[in-house]
């Protein structure tokens, strides 16, 4: 479905995963690689899940997922 609303036991259970063993979790391809819209959402989706980055399967789902996991002026802060 669009929402993927199906799936977020086990995008969840794949985060919780990854984290326990100290590697990066890259969320799911967006299939729906015209609407950058759609995209936005899951990048703001995944990183609140805890995903670290997302695949992409076109050269346009780049910059848009760049921006979607960028760290925010708080977390640089916090990094630091």
């Amino acid at each position: 479905t669009s929402e993927a609303k199906e799936l977020l036991f086990t995008r969840g259970s794949l985060v919780t995963f990854a984290k326990a063993y100290e590697l990066q979790a890259i969320d799911m391809v967006c299939l729906d690689y015209k609407n950058m819209e759609i995209l936005k959402r899951e990048c703001v989706e995944g990183k609140n899940m805890g995903y670290t980055g997302k695949q992409a399967i076109h050269p346009d789902q780049i910059q848009p997922i760049l921006q979607g996991f960028r760290p925010s002026e708080k977390e640089e802060k916090f990094a630091r």
